[in-house]
């Protein structure tokens, strides 16, 4: 069953001196098929479940049935020489030491990668036909295949019941994040050049970029850098609260005449009544002849769908009333056919509180006074592995409580393509460390068929996440889960671009978009420190991380208290 995390929530965790975050979870039962085995009680070991393992081999299934169906392609990323190799993490039921690593290496294991901080495995390239006799030695307690992970704000803040709120933002005193500790975010990076992340702290990369660690915070992907400015954006980017520079890049449909029909932005009308201007770029080499216009949610055209040639070009629609209004380029030539392009749209955005000053940002994150701690798990395209984001993991695990980070929150607007034993043994184990962790629940819904949540999801003691829209309803693409795990755990803001079948059809979530180039396409970046719209439970994970940064905020004002009454 789902909890909507709003005001309510606050409320509770503000009259009440603690609270265990556990009470978020759900147990899931674990079996053993070892029962005639001693009992491991060291929590970094990896215990096997049938859940994970059926048959009780040591054999994790996704890995039985990746070995089975494709030993002799090479289709999966985890196999290697044509199907021969593959590489998978090896749990143990002990700390690897030299002895163990070096038996491993004599039965054919090319050695990647020692686990020891959360969990007791070896991650490794192995013969396929040794797989067995891997799981047969004795300190062994499960093989899976390697892990593949993927990435999966004006209202929302209201709606999450944090702006505008007598307990949280207008609380005495405000609650927005304590600047002496951090928001950790795994994901594509962050971009520290944006000015809505003033408050950046520490960046490292952890896939095989290779991007230099240190204050300059890089993100190439532009999801990790959406999703830091939703938990704890600044807002400052938005220097006119009346308007706003928003961003929407893609490719030229490859029919011509053809559009596409996702290029929605919002009108919220105000006194001061600027003029709405669309500018759009696009890649002409060779000639390339363009058609665009704007229409507004019902269809009909505001003025004239008008043909260009010459790149960039500007068009000013006036002052608009307030509604949604999709933007419309389509290709006149086969030259312009697949072309990357990009629209910039400078609007009218008026969303303000009875509470608040007529200069306040609008797009503020849930926690704007807390710093921000960037770990690169997922390359520039948005892929990662489970050795990036165990690295990772153990990185938080040994310096997270360092005076220099004070990490309290984990962020992990990700999925992996499966559930799996070592991801989630480790962040429990994280957790169990006093670190909260958050998650998104997934994009596969009622809407995609499958509902899958997977890991770091599954974990049993992460906060997953799934997806409301502003009229508080479940949206068609937030992963529902089963009964097996009971995920997710709660549902914030998540933006939508229904067509049908919703209350709030094109709600996207508007926060900071990178300055490292444009998203969807190939193009130089435009214009910097700009927003842009994104949906997904990847935007619900870091406003429930945000909340439970305040709630540590909060706890911190909590004690602080009880210790000045004590003195008095």
């Amino acid at each position: 069953m789902y909890l909507l995390i709003f005001a309510s929530l606050v409320l509770i965790l503000n009259t009440q001196n603690s609270i265990v975050f556990n009470n978020f979870f759900n147990v899931v039962p674990h079996y053993t098929n070892y029962e005639t085995e001693e009992k491991i009680l060291e929590p970094k070991v990896v215990r096997p479940s049938i859940i994970h393992d059926s048959d009780g081999d040591k054999i994790a299934d996704t890995l039985s049935n990746l070995i089975e169906r494709e030993s002799f392609t090479s289709t999966s990323k985890a196999l290697r020489d044509n199907g021969k190799k593959v590489e998978v993490t090896i749990c143990v039921n002990k700390k690897p030491d030299n002895a163990l690593i070096e038996r491993f290496r004599n039965l054919g294991a090319d050695i990647i990668t020692v686990h020891d901080k959360l969990i007791y495995a070896i991650t490794a390239v192995i013969p396929v036909e040794k797989v067995s006799v891997f799981a047969n030695n004795p300190f062994v307690t499960l093989i899976e295949k390697q892990a593949y992970s993927t990435t999966h704000l004006d209202t929302s803040t209201v709606n999450m019941g944090v702006r505008g709120s007598s307990y949280v933002w207008d609380a005495s005193p405000v609650i927005k994040g304590n600047p002496y500790y951090s928001i950790a975010i795994l994901d594509t990076g962050v971009d520290s050049s944006h000015s809505d992340m003033s408050n950046f702290l520490y960046f490292q990369d952890f896939s095989t970029h290779g991007y230099p660690s240190g204050s300059t915070g890089v993100d190439y992907g532009h999801h990790g850098s959406h999703c830091a400015s939703i938990a704890a954006g600044t807002g400052v980017a938005d220097l006119d609260p009346n308007t706003v520079k928003q961003t929407i890049s893609y490719y030229y449909h490859s029919v011509e005449h053809n559009y596409w029909t996702i290029h929605w932005f919002e009108v919220k009308d105000n006194p001061s009544t600027p003029n709405t201007l669309i500018t759009l770029t696009w890649d002409n080499s060779g000639g390339g002849e363009t058609y665009f216009g704007l229409r507004d949610s019902g269809g009909s055209w505001i003025g004239d769908l008008n043909l260009y040639s010459s790149t960039p070009v500007t068009r000013n629609y006036g002052n608009l009333a307030a509604g949604w209004y999709q933007v419309v380029v389509a290709p006149y030539v086969v030259a312009t056919c697949n072309k990357d392009y990009t629209i910039t749209i400078e609007h009218e955005y008026k969303y303000m509180l009875s509470s608040e000053s007529v200069s306040s940002p609008v797009f503020t994150g849930v926690a704007p006074e807390s710093k921000i701690v960037s770990l690169k798990v997922l390359d520039d395209s948005g892929s990662g592995t489970g050795t990036w984001f165990q690295n990772a993991l153990s990185w938080i695990s040994t310096n997270g409580k360092n005076p220099a980070y004070n990490i309290t929150t984990v962020s992990m607007s990700l999925g992996f393509d499966g559930v799996y034993s070592t991801i989630d043994t480790a962040i429990n184990n994280l957790v169990d460390e006093g670190f909260i962790c958050v998650a998104s629940a997934g994009n596969e819904g009622t809407n995609y068929g499958s509902n899958a949540v997977d890991s770091p999801g599954t974990a049993q003691k992460c906060i997953t996440v799934g997806a409301v829209n502003d009229a508080f309803e479940i949206v068609y693409y937030s992963s529902n889960g089963d009964v097996i795990y009971n995920k997710p755990d709660v549902v914030a803001p998540g933006g939508t671009m229904a067509f049908s079948g919703s209350s709030s059809l094109h709600n996207l979530i508007l926060a900071a978009d990178s300055n490292y180039g444009e998203d969807d396409n190939s193009m130089s970046d435009v214009i910097a420190n700009d927003y842009r719209g994104m949906q997904g439970t990847s935007m619900s994970c870091p406003h429930v991380a945000g909340l439970a940064f305040l709630y540590t905020h909060l706890q911190s004002l909590l004690t602080l208290n009880y210790h000045l009454q004590c003195q008095m």
